[in-house]
Parts: C-alpha cells; sequence; structure tokens
C-alpha cells in the first residue's frame, strides 16, 4: 500500500510500490476557425463615412469657433471692467490741466471716438471739475456731420474755462468748426499736420445702370416730384442738384459764421469765403493764412495751458474718467453714419443688409475731409 495521503497524488519523485502516476492531461480543445477578412466596402459606403468625418470635422470647428467668441467676448468684457476701475480711482488730486481727445469721424450719439455724447460728457465733465483750471482739445479729425459737428461747438462755446486747441495731425471740415469754440488766439498744431477743408459735401449714389444690367425696374409712387429725391434708384435732375446746392450754401453760411467769431482778430469774412474751397493746407502755411495761431507739440501747449493758469511745472494732467462700454465697442456708431462716414479703419459694427439699404438711400449733409492725410494744397 501507499504511505500516500488520500488526497495527494503521487508524483515523479516519489516511491510506491506501483509505477509512478501522471496528472490527468487536459483534453486536447477544438480550434476555433479563422474568420475571411471582411469584404472591401463599396464606394457608397466610404462616402458615407467620409460625410460622417467631414461633418464630425465642421462640428469640431464650430464649437473651436464658438469658444473662441466666448473668450473674446469675456476678454472684452474683462477690460472694461478693468478699465472702468482705472477711470473711477482717482490716482491724484489738485489742480491741473484738464485733456480732451477728439480723435476720428465726428458723428451723433453714443460710441467711442468723436461721438457727440462722449465728447460733449467729457467737456461737462472738465468744466464742473474744480481741479480742472484749463483744458485742452488735442484734435486729430477729418470731420463729419454737420449737426454733430455743431452739437459739439455748441458745448464748447458755453466753456468759461480757457480752452487751448493742439491739433496734432489732422483738423479739417468739421473738426475746425467745433474747435472755434475754444479760447480765441488759443489754437496751436504741430508742423506737419494739416488744417483747413473749409466747406460742405454730400455724396448721393447712382445704381441706376446696374439695375438696368441685371435686369431690376424699380417703381416708386410719392405724391410730390421730390417725395424720392435722392433715392439711388435713379440720376438726380437738375432742379435737384440746384436745390441741394442751395442748401448747402446754408450750411457752409454757418461754417463761415462760426470761423469769423472764432478766428476775428485775423480773418475778415470775405478772406474767410475766399479760404472757403475744400483745400487743407500744411500746418506753417495755416499760420500764415490766419487759420492758426503757433506750431506747438501736444505737450507745449499742456505746459502753456499750465503756465497761464498759473500751475507752475508739476501740473498733473486731468483725463476723463469715463470709459467704453462693451456695448459701445460692439455699436461705435449709428450705422448709417457709419457708412456715410468710412474712413477705410476698422470699424466693429456689424450692420445688416437693410441698414446699408437706408445709408445709401439717405445721404448726409458733412463738414467732411476725404482726400490724404499725407499731402497739402498750398496753391
Amino acid at each position: 500500500m501507499s504511505d500516500l495521503p488520500p488526497n495527494r497524488m503521487p508524483t515523479l519523485g516519489d516511491e510506491g510500490d506501483g509505477p509512478p502516476v501522471l496528472p490527468p492531461s487536459r483534453p486536447p480543445q477544438p480550434q476555433r476557425p479563422i474568420a475571411a477578412p471582411p469584404p472591401p466596402s463599396s464606394g457608397r459606403q466610404r462616402g458615407k463615412l467620409a460625410v460622417l468625418d467631414h461633418h464630425c470635422h465642421d462640428g469640431w470647428l464650430f464649437a473651436a469657433l464658438f469658444a473662441c467668441g466666448l473668450l473674446f467676448f469675456a476678454g472684452l468684457l474683462s477690460l472694461g471692467v478693468f478699465a472702468a476701475g482705472l477711470g473711477l480711482e482717482d490716482q491724484a488730486s489738485g489742480p491741473g490741466v484738464g485733456l480732451i481727445q477728439l480723435d476720428g469721424v465726428i458723428f451723433q450719439g453714443e460710441g467711442i471716438g468723436a461721438a457727440t455724447e462722449r465728447v460733449t460728457r467729457d467737456i461737462e465733465w472738465m468744466e464742473e471739475n474744480d481741479d480742472v483750471e484749463a483744458i485742452v482739445i488735442e484734435a486729430n479729425s477729418p470731420g463729419g456731420g454737420v449737426n454733430a459737428s455743431d452739437l459739439i461747438w455748441n458745448r464748447l462755446a458755453q466753456v468759461e474755462k480757457p480752452v487751448y486747441v493742439s491739433i496734432n495731425g489732422l483738423c479739417a471740415s468739421g473738426c475746425y468748426y467745433i474747435i472755434m469754440g475754444a479760447t480765441p488766439d488759443q489754437i496751436y498744431a504741430t508742423p506737419n499736420s494739416l488744417i483747413g477743408s473749409i466747406g460742405v459735401i454730400s455724396t448721393f449714389f447712382n445704381a441706376q445702370e446696374l439695375l438696368d444690367e441685371i435686369g431690376v425696374e424699380v417703381q416708386v409712387v410719392v405724391t410730390g416730384d421730390s417725395k424720392d429725391f435722392g433715392s439711388f434708384f435713379r440720376p438726380l435732375t437738375e432742379e435737384e442738384q440746384a436745390f441741394w446746392r442751395e442748401q448747402i450754401n446754408y450750411a457752409l453760411d454757418n461754417f463761415i459764421t462760426r470761423i469769423a467769431g472764432g478766428r476775428a482778430n485775423h480773418l475778415t469774412e470775405a478772406e474767410i469765403r475766399a479760404l472757403a474751397n475744400g483745400r487743407v493746407w500744411y500746418a506753417s502755411v495755416a499760420l500764415d493764412l490766419g487759420l492758426i495761431d503757433g506750431l506747438l507739440y501736444p505737450e507745449d501747449v499742456l505746459d502753456l495751458a499750465a503756465q497761464d493758469a498759473g500751475l507752475g511745472s508739476n501740473y498733473r494732467v486731468i483725463e476723463s474718467p469715463f470709459v467704453p462700454t462693451v456695448l459701445d465697442l460692439f455699436l461705435a456708431s449709428d450705422v448709417p453714419s457709419g457708412l456715410a462716414e468710412f474712413d477705410g479703419t476698422v470699424s466693429v459694427e456689424v450692420p445688416q443688409a437693410q441698414d446699408w439699404v437706408d445709408a445709401l438711400q439717405q445721404p448726409e449733409l458733412q463738414y467732411r475731409y476725404l482726400g490724404p492725410y499725407s499731402g497739402a494744397q498750398n496753391d
């Protein structure tokens, strides 16, 4: 008999009465047949996969662009809040010289740049601030709307504090109209600035030939011969052109009146009318013509204003605390004025098609210079 325990199987090394007993082997398992390769997909199936992949790609692209848009908007919001914080914080106290920027195309309404609401708000704030002893208007503008220019001039002319003008680049047409509200004999310009463009302009678009080419006929029913005056569906008649020139002359007369008041010590009305030819002049020529009072850089004008106010050399420059809101950044101006006053700069407006059509059909009277900024007509 074997001495092994009853629950142990003998191994090759065990000694016993009989031959060694091997452990039972595992019965052989049937092999799984090798699957045949899948048949090649048809062109239609490949097309479906490609379309699905294309849609997935477009979806990811749209999601990425949407995320970028949200980040951009959040960045603008953060910037506006940060800037507002800086504006509300009074960095210093004591008397100083107020500085107002008149920069870009002049238009009526809210917005950034030379918007009437922004500029007049800055003027009012400077006037009411007891620390502001004098105000400097730093101007760089080609002008803009007739009514918009007059609104800013009217508010500036009411200021009792000394108002100096520092032209830094361009002061043309409506810009020059506005600065006639400053203190007399205090208009200065950098040597390479352009000044002038005394006159009025109004642009009419005529799309009749284009509509004829594409086979579009526009029928208009009106209650009077002049009800569709200025429509870009037809050219102006000779009678309408004569009528509109008469209206433009009223705006020109107002312009000349403003200059006669602001430059009374230098120019007669007859001399102003002779200069009302729409030209701009280099600063040195404008000085000889009596349009400005001297050639000074912006910092020199600030020093002059501070000196005249008795502030000495250690004065502070006081700027408006108002900063553009996020809405102002997206809606810089009303679309019709924005289109009529387009000057090639980047705009944040996103007008709709109807707004463009309305702008084309509503010509605006403008005190506006549309020529080059880098040259002057001196003869």
